[in-house]
């Protein structure tokens, strides 16, 4: 016989989305998200029904979880154990839903994320709650359909008595679709089904102000009454989750914060990771220690996580720290809400109303199905206990005839002939036990035929009344909840709680020094510690380093530092890392994202930007740039872009001043210039300035200050060969922008250039460095005189190569 090959082409595309629309449409409708009728996916509709069918019910003992993912497994769910146990696990976890559906024995896991132990060691059986989906369900109540091997059926939904979907939520991700629904309260959302019950024309509104809102396990605060008002009328959502936050005061230790009531799904351990890691690296003043005071007592969904406050902070500053471990770790969170379920075979994203019509036309099905199923029975009985009847009245015939018949069926059909029975009816006179034959039996089966009369009118008068199936359905469902009735757990605030952090408001005022090196270290020290500094050149730096910078400021500040390309940091004052004036400091790089060849020119401590001062930047080429301070207010912890530099250029000073001042700029050709600020343009953040100082070849600024208004100065400039001179403002005249300054130190050689100024008066005390080696310090009497005079005692072939100033005690 020949073997014919049929090829079949096909395009890939059209291939490829063929498959990928069936898996889509699998993933959607069998795994990921759960039926709108009993809250349910597949994987958890089937794991409660095979321990209904062994007998695992709450009433008998705990079986091994490893028995019932293999029956899951074997009979129903042909996908990997790990799944199966995976959603046995959710379903009896006591802090994920409001009524788990699965009574666990062992470690099922815990709020601090633990995993459950393997299957083998749990054990596990239905809750009480989980019946009350199962229940009737042998009554032909709902569909029932082959499984996938077909060697036993399986149900296609569960009568599911109480309104699952909305008492315990749940979440989940599918091709294209996602579902993220909250649990709430049972007994506000069976009141919300009794309400549609009786008027279908309920607004979605009026159910809304039944079920107010989710109701989680934990207990957490829920906010935002907008956002929970979208996801009941659009399907969509977000509103705010938070921890519930007691103030103690213990008569003999520190304040404490102390947090409960954890929002739904936050892990426990990771909130206090986090704020402990706020305490470590001193992200906020005012916090002692934190720590996790949680044991038994608080119960599978509580938790007490205490955090110790420092002495002596005020109310203010107290709300502050409380706002900002809101806005900073997981005890408050967002809860996003997407709620979408299989209505009809299909995912529909659903309004509260459509949730509560879904669930009571499926009820509706089930009591239908339920009372023909048992009105059948009852008529089945009734018609026995007809013929029971029948045949008691005519006792001695019934008898004489068994006893001449040949055998049952002869029987069976003398008496359906002589006694006008049927023969369902001649069957079960045959079947009756001879003590049965007693009058008061007789009796009873008189009773029991008024009886069945009775329940056949109820059961068709309910068939036949819609108005009594409702009245069943809401008798039943007010009854069911009783059991699992409890006062809200989650308090609604209809507002979201105002997070206004104020760092500054939780950090001690305290003036501090901050000290910066040439080569990029960074310490700050208190004043206590300056104040017993009693020589400028004991600090320890390395080979090469030298103080390029000491400011005074305050912890509460916040401090820009600004580098030679033109960007800046900014960084709270308090977070700088403390230490001591011999210590040579921390790397720069360590405490900002800063890189290693950037170069600090300029520190500049801003205690508000709320004011009308500017910064003005000066470049190693002599141009200048003023911007608003308030420009340079940033969250951003990275670079951020202070100055455009032109190439070449470099930044060279910053300071702040206002247009009331004028500007002295130093050069290291001995060049000094006055200016005033007025003439210099306010421009924004990103411009690169104009220039202010013209500068002969081989000339760099050194350095510029604000000077106010008629206000006489003295400018000291330092000479790399050791000696310095005094000049007073009288011999400096005002200059014109971008005009040259005046040569305020003539006769430089070419081997000699100014190495630093000072505007200052007195006298004073600094430090030379020597060679870039060497520091050394010195003192001087700075008076009203022109010839220079030596600051230092140089040896031959030796120079200054800087000079440090520290702030006056």
């Amino acid at each position: 016989m020949d073997t014919i090959d049929k090829t079949i082409t096909v395009d890939i595309s059209d291939l490829l989305g063929d498959r990928f629309g069936r898996y889509s449409k699998y993933t959607i409708q069998n795994r990921a998200i759960p039926d709108a009728r009993d809250g349910l996916k597949p994987v958890q509709r089937r794991i409660l029904y095979s321990m209904f069918l062994a007998g695992n019910t709450p009433d008998k003992g705990y079986r091994k979880s490893a028995k019932t993912v293999g029956d899951v497994m074997g009979n129903y769910h042909p996908h990997g154990d790990t799944a199966i146990y995976d959603a046995m696990v959710h379903l009896a976890q006591p802090f994920k839903t409001n009524q788990p559906l699965i009574d666990g024995h062992g470690n099922w896991g815990s709020i601090d994320k633990d995993p459950a132990a393997a299957m083998r060691y749990t054990e596990a059986r239905l809750s009480s709650y989980a019946l009350e989906l199962l229940q009737d369900i042998k009554k032909d109540t709902v569909k029932m359909v082959a499984n996938f091997d077909e060697t036993a059926t399986e149900p296609v939904v569960l009568p599911a008595r109480l309104p699952n979907l909305l008492i315990n939520g749940v979440s989940g991700i599918a091709s294209g679709f996602s579902t993220n629904i909250p649990p709430h309260n049972p007994r506000d959302v069976v009141q919300a089904c009794v309400a549609y019950l009786n008027d279908e024309d309920i607004s979605n509104q009026d159910l809304i102000d039944i079920i107010q809102a989710p109701d989680f396990p934990t207990g957490c605060e829920v906010m935002d009454i907008e956002g929970i008002r979208s996801m009941y009328t659009t399907g969509s959502g977000s509103f705010m989750m938070a921890a519930r936050v007691e103030i103690e005061r213990p008569s003999k230790h520190n304040v404490q914060l102390v947090f409960s009531h954890l929002p739904h799904n936050a892990v426990k351990q990771q909130i206090v990771v986090a704020l402990q890691e706020i305490v470590l690296n001193k992200d906020i003043d005012g916090i002692v220690e934190a720590r996790d005071e949680t044991d038994r007592k608080h119960g599978p969904t509580g938790a007490r996580i205490v955090v110790e406050l420092k002495k002596g902070l005020s109310d203010e500053q107290i709300d502050s720290i409380i706002a900002y471990l809101y806005k900073n770790t997981d005890l408050m969170s967002h809860y996003r809400a997407n709620m979408t379920a299989i209505v009809n075979g299909s995912p529909e994203k659903l309004d509260l109303k459509r949730f509560v019509s879904s669930y009571i036309n499926h009820q509706r099905d089930v009591i239908r199905r339920r009372t023909q199923f048992d009105l059948a029975r009852t008529k089945e009985r009734f018609h026995i206990v007809e013929g029971y009847i029948k045949a008691l009245n005519r006792l001695d015939e019934v008898i004489r005839i068994i006893r001449e018949s040949k055998d049952r069926k002869d029987a069976v059909e003398q008496l359906t002939e002589q006694i006008d029975l049927t023969e369902v009816q001649a069957n079960a006179i045959l079947d009756l036990r001879l003590y049965r034959l007693t009058n008061l039996e007789i009796e009873s089966f008189q009773k029991e035929w008024l009886d069945l009369q009775k329940t056949i009118k109820h059961l068709e008068g309910i068939l036949a009344s819609p108005k009594r199936l409702d009245k069943v359905i809401q008798t039943e469902m007010t009854e069911y909840v009783k059991l699992y009735s409890h006062p809200r757990l989650s308090p609604l605030k209809r507002q979201t709680k105002e997070l206004n952090v104020d760092v500054t408001m939780t950090i001690p005022e305290e003036e501090v020094y901050v000290v910066v090196t040439k080569n990029g270290y960074i310490k700050r020290l208190s004043k206590r510690a300056y104040m017993g500094i009693e020589r400028v050149n004991a600090i320890n730096l390395k080979l090469g380093d030298s103080v390029q910078e000491t400011v005074l400021t305050k912890t509460t500040d916040t401090l820009l530092m600004f580098t030679a390309s033109g960007m800046y940091y900014s960084l709270l004052v308090h977070k700088l890392p403390e230490g001591k004036w011999k210590d040579e400091g921390t790397p720069l790089h360590t405490v900002v994202s800063m890189p290693a060849e950037e170069k600090i020119v300029s520190l500049i401590p801003i205690s508000t930007f709320e004011t009308d001062q500017l910064l003005c930047f000066v470049t190693v080429e002599g141009l200048v740039k003023k911007t608003a301070l308030s420009e340079y207010r940033t969250d951003r912890s990275v670079a951020v872009k202070g100055v455009r530099i032109k190439e070449g250029d470099e930044l060279k000073h910053v300071f702040v001043t206002t247009d009331d001042h004028r500007m002295v700029v130093t050069t290291q050709r001995g060049y000094i210039g006055v200016y005033q600020q007025a003439e210099i343009a306010t421009t924004g953040k990103s411009s690169s300035g104009s220039r202010v100082i013209s500068l002969t070849r081989n000339d760099r600024v050194l350095h510029a200050y604000p000077v106010e208004q008629d206000v006489p100065f003295q400018v000291v400039l330092f000479e790399s060969h050791g000696f310095f001179r005094v000049v007073p403002s009288q011999r400096l005249p005002e200059k014109k922008r971008g005009m040259k300054g005046t040569q305020a130190w003539k006769g430089l050689g070419s081997d000699g250039w100014i190495v630093g100024s000072l505007m200052a008066e007195g006298m004073q005390r600094g430090a030379c460095i020597i060679d870039n080696q060497t520091i050394q310090g010195f003192e001087i009497d700075v008076s009203q005189s022109s010839a220079p005079l030596p600051f230092v005692t140089l040896e031959p072939q030796s120079v200054v190569t800087g000079l440090v100033w520290m702030p006056e005690k």
